[in-house]
């Protein structure tokens, strides 16, 4: 079965970059936020983590997710993207949903 990510809070941009890259992939995951949602919205350069869950058939894990803002010379505009804490180092939240599809 696929699973759909619903955001828990629509102001938390960390949350709905998650929705965003998830709901876009085919994967058998639960996820779900650990962490309470944001109380406000974040400012423009505020470093945003929190903690989910990514239940698959056997195992779940506890994963630190952060956003990150990439901005590049040259480069129309700012490019997002949601890293995972994944052993001592950080991995792209896409490559790691499907790392956990094997």
């Amino acid at each position: 079965p696929v699973y759909e990510y619903v955001p828990v809070s629509t102001r938390d941009p960390l949350d709905m970059e998650i929705a965003n890259v998830v709901n876009s992939l085919a994967h058998g995951l639960i996820i779900k936020r650990n962490d309470p949602p944001l109380r406000g919205t974040p400012k423009e350069n505020d470093e945003i983590r929190a903690q989910y869950s990514f239940a698959g058939p056997l195992t779940t894990k506890i994963v630190t997710c952060k956003l990150t803002t990439l901005s590049r010379p040259g480069a129309s505009g700012k490019s997002k993207r949601v890293m995972c804490r994944v052993g001592g180092g950080w991995q792209d939240l896409r490559m790691y949903v499907l790392s956990r599809q094997t």
